[in-house]
């Protein structure tokens, strides 16, 4: 665009990673109206950066919830999700040494309904996300008060997120789906 400097390279850290995720979960009918499922997501990265420094990490993850049928199409229902978020060896502190994953939270509770064979569905859920031992970067700012990049990271506490999901849909056609959702 006119007006704006042209843009100027200041560095590079190229950065290199090998992951693999492996996942076993099973649904349980228990009863005619209650249904549980239960899971673990084993994972392994390995990851480096210019063949300076390298890292692994390997995690688990559990998951875990119920379904309960109150009546015919209306359903009440709660999990519990774990996960990681890998970051790779680019991803240094001030001493150059990896910060490794930052680890997410999830606990849901809703209804899920259908109506009219299927034709019509409505779902609330209530959500908590929460994401631990993030992994900010690091500014300074200089003595003109321009902010710069420190080059490093640092672990910054939790970042939680609360809220509703609201979700209509509509099977208008055979293929046609209209969905309304907040």
């Amino acid at each position: 665009p006119e007006n704006v400097a042209t843009f100027t390279k200041t560095g590079e850290v190229q950065s290199y990673d090998n992951r693999l995720g492996i996942t076993l979960q099973d649904v349980i009918q228990v009863t005619d109206w209650a249904r549980v499922y239960g899971g673990v997501r084993y994972s392994t990265n390995k990851t480096r950066d210019d063949g300076v420094s390298s890292a692994r990490s390997d995690f688990w993850n559990p998951m875990a919830g119920a379904m309960v049928t109150l009546r015919k199409g209306i359903n009440l229902f709660g999990s519990y999700t774990n996960s990681t978020n890998p970051r790779s060896a680019s991803v240094v502190d001030v001493n150059g040494d990896p910060l490794g994953a930052e680890r997410i939270d999830q606990f849901e509770t809703g209804i899920k309904s259908e109506f009219l064979n299927d034709r019509l569905r409505f779902n609330l859920t209530l959500y908590q996300i929460n994401n631990k031992d993030m992994n900010l970067e690091v500014f300074n700012v200089d003595a003109n008060g321009v902010v710069q990049s420190a080059g490093y990271y640092q672990k910054g506490g939790n970042d939680e997120r609360e809220g509703i999901e609201v979700e209509l849909s509509g099977r208008v056609l055979p293929n046609l789906v209209v969905v309304a959702g907040y």
